[in-house]
């Protein structure tokens, strides 16, 4: 049985790719602004972070220091950026049998 030699084999050019034929029609990209990342200092928003650079944000020493394990560590962290309700919601975490685990 003979087989084709690999000069033999005819590849198509890439000019030379197939349409293709859409199945549902383009949407319109108005409505995926999450798609639109922001960019600049973010952590620095929240007050724990304040005063952390880019290196020290990516630094896994202080990461692993400064994770959030419990409910007071979150309050700590976040402090001034959510509403007062929030600070007497954690009452309700201890009772709650998950672990917190947020790093930064």
């Amino acid at each position: 049985m003979d087989y084709p030699s690999q000069a033999a084999r005819t590849r198509p050019s890439p000019t030379e790719q197939p349409t293709i034929k859409h199945l549902k029609p383009s949407i319109d990209p108005s409505p995926l602004f999450y798609r639109q990342l922001l960019d600049g200092a973010l952590w620095q928003k929240i007050p724990a972070y304040r005063d952390w650079s880019r290196g020290d944000l990516f630094s896994t020493h202080l990461a692993g220091r400064n994770t959030i394990t419990s409910p007071q560590k979150l309050l700590q962290a976040v402090q001034t950026l959510v509403p007062a309700a929030f600070t007497t919601s954690h009452q309700g975490l201890p009772p709650a049998k998950m672990s917190i685990r947020v790093s930064p």
